[in-house]
Order: C-alpha cells, then sequence, then structure tokens
C-alpha cells in the first residue's frame, strides 16, 4: 500500500524474476492494466519488447461532472465497506454465505476461484486503494511522465460495442466514448513507431473474455515486429 502504478510494476517485475523468466517481455495490458505495462515500461525499459494495450483508454481521459459523480460515489462505499466488508470477510460470514459458490466443486471454475479471491480482507482494502489511486493519486502524474515505447511494436485493441458495453445515454456517454476511442488511436500513433490500432467490433470492454484469440493475434504480430 498504496497499490499506485509504480507499485504494481514493481510486483510485476518481482513475480516474473521469481518465476524464472527471461525478459525482454510482450506486455499486455487490460483495461486498468493499461497504466501498470506503460510504468513498467518506464522502470525497466530494457526488458519489455513491445506491448498490446486492450481497451486501455487515452493516457489522460477528462470525465465529465455527470459521469465523475457516480463513480466517485462508487469510491466512497468502497472506502465505507473496506471497514464493514473486510470484518465479514475475516470472520468467515461471507464466505459462508458464498459457500455454494466456492465449494463442493468438483473441478474449479473461473467463477469459484473469483469468488474465492473477493471474500478475502485483502481484496477491498487493495481495490480500494487501486481507485484510490486513480482519483486522488499519483496515477496521473505518473503516466504523464511514461516514456514512448520508441520503435518497440504496440498493438491497440478497442472495442466496437459502445461505451463498456452500455448504452449511450446521454449526450455526456456520447462525448466520452469518442474521446475514448480517439484517444487510443492517437496513442496507438503517437506512443510508437511501430503503433498499430485495431476496433474488434463484436466485443465489449472484456476483450479477454469476449475475444481472447483478438488478444493472441496482437501478441504474434508484437512478437513479429520486436524479432525483426
Amino acid at each position: 500500500m498504496p497499490r499506485t502504478l509504480s507499485q504494481l510494476a514493481k510486483e510485476l517485475h518481482a513475480l516474473l524474476e521469481n518465476a524464472g523468466e527471461k525478459p525482454p517481455y510482450i506486455l499486455v495490458g487490460h483495461s486498468f492494466g493499461k497504466g501498470s505495462v506503460l510504468v513498467y515500461n518506464k522502470l525497466y525499459p530494457d526488458e519489455v519488447a513491445g506491448m498490446v494495450l486492450a481497451e486501455g483508454g487515452p493516457i489522460k481521459l477528462k470525465l465529465p461532472a455527470s459521469i465523475l459523480a457516480p463513480a466517485k460515489a462508487d469510491l466512497r462505499r468502497r472506502q465505507r465497506d473496506r471497514t464493514y466488508a473486510s470484518a465479514l470477510y475475516f470472520f468467515g460470514i461471507s464466505r459462508f454465505l458464498a459457500r455454494k459458490d466456492i465449494e463442493g466443486v468438483d473441478e474449479p471454475t473461473d467463477d469459484q476461484e473469483w469468488a474465492y479471491h473477493a471474500i478475502q480482507p485483502k481484496f477491498i482494502r487493495a481495490t480500494t486503494s487501486e481507485v484510490e489511486e486513480q482519483f486522488a493519486g499519483d496515477s496521473e502524474s505518473e503516466l504523464a511522465d511514461a516514456p514512448t515505447l520508441g520503435d518497440k511494436p504496440l498493438v491497440v485493441l478497442i472495442a466496437g460495442k459502445g461505451m463498456w458495453g452500455l448504452p449511450l445515454i446521454s449526450e455526456d456517454w456520447v462525448d466520452l466514448r469518442k474521446n475514448w476511442v480517439d484517444g487510443q488511436i492517437q496513442l496507438a500513433q503517437h506512443f510508437s513507431t511501430k503503433g498499430k490500432w485495431q476496433i474488434v467490433s463484436d466485443s465489449t470492454h472484456a476483450i479477454p473474455d469476449e475475444r481472447p484469440d483478438a488478444i493472441t493475434a496482437a501478441v504474434r504480430d508484437v512478437y513479429a515486429g520486436a524479432v525483426r
């Protein structure tokens, strides 16, 4: 704590090192993970061969007031739950209530593993800290001075289905969607001399779940550009 982008990048570095993986790496960042891999490139540039960014959004995204208000309300809820929900998790109440989801399954499922992970006290502390960093921390400044990839290949994948799969219910949402897409195209064009972008027309924000083949193809594309 706090869960800054630099902290996340350093933990990723330790994970790869302890796993015996040898750089350079092709890093893939989806959504919030965009910031982590961009800061990783800032801290360890010699270890990065290329990058895939899927639905990470622009480097800087300004939310309109109508959308910022519920986002901040969600943060306040998380901060409140950090105390109360952690107590439920700690004393096993949440595990008891979720027992059908996390126990008695012959073969583990993604939902089962997610449920087991999400009822741990450290989960809500970590996720709340990450959201706090987005609103009141140094995330923006950490990304503001992030170096470009230079001639390292980059592929940016953009979801074609609405705004995170949500209906565009107001002019603010329409404008946000436009800025979201335009910002990612600009990122692809200016963040690498070998940058490419692609609209994944049949996917919402959850590209890794809905179109994992698009992620795989992008990684192969980056690999081909990195080894030339």
